[in-house]
């Protein structure tokens, strides 16, 4: 009588990463992805961590949708598309704020509009309203649309040009910039755009 054992085999390891590195990549990623965030709100969606927030129902902030070694650091181009494509399928449009780095846009269905000017400076007026033109035209197109609006970081040239749109749909820029402030950022300091957006 008494017990038996059975020899266990060796764990199956294929030429993959095993379970505890992908587990260590994973959270060396959130790691990196939330150091890089500062102060930003991110979202946890479908298993997701990126950097965005719903600055209204359809107004949405985020950083760069990036590609291969920034995606590391900066919210994956293809878990952006994933999660966009899930919650708002063919209602959404993204605008594009940067002058330094570019995608394609047939990444998001042609669905992609280029406003650029560089980081730390204000761009034109006319630039401003015809942004606002567009954000405005496609978001009363149908109820369902939302606007997703990026620069690098999401939160300088991102929030000057939502606080502006805000200000076109008739908020007071002191409104718009506390909205943008409380969120988009964990320490409710917005845009340093203030004389701008008045």
């Amino acid at each position: 009588m008494g017990l038996k054992f059975t020899k266990q085999d060796p764990p199956i390891i294929n030429n993959s990463l095993s379970l505890h590195d992908h587990m260590i990549n994973y959270l060396t990623k959130n790691f990196i992805r939330n150091l890089v965030s500062k102060q930003r709100r991110r979202m946890l969606i479908a298993g997701y961590d990126l950097d965005m927030s719903y600055i209204t129902d359809q107004v949405l902030a985020m950083s760069f949708p990036s590609e291969r070694m920034r995606a590391v650091y900066r919210n994956p181009l293809w878990q952006v598309k994933s999660v966009l494509d899930m919650r708002h399928q063919d209602h959404y449009k993204i605008y594009n704020l940067c002058i330094e780095e570019n995608y394609d846009p047939a990444h998001f269905y042609g669905r992609v509009e280029a406003y650029p000017f560089d980081d730390n400076h204000v761009p034109a007026l006319e630039m401003i309203k015809a942004f606002c033109e567009s954000v405005d035209l496609w978001l009363s197109s149908d109820p369902k649309n939302i606007a997703v609006i990026h620069c690098m970081a999401g939160k300088g040239r991102t929030g000057l040009m939502v606080c502006a749109y805000l200000t076109y749909c008739g908020m007071s820029a002191d409104e718009a910039l506390q909205l943008y402030a409380d969120r988009r950022t964990t320490n409710n300091e917005g845009v340093s755009y203030i004389r701008y957006s008045s």
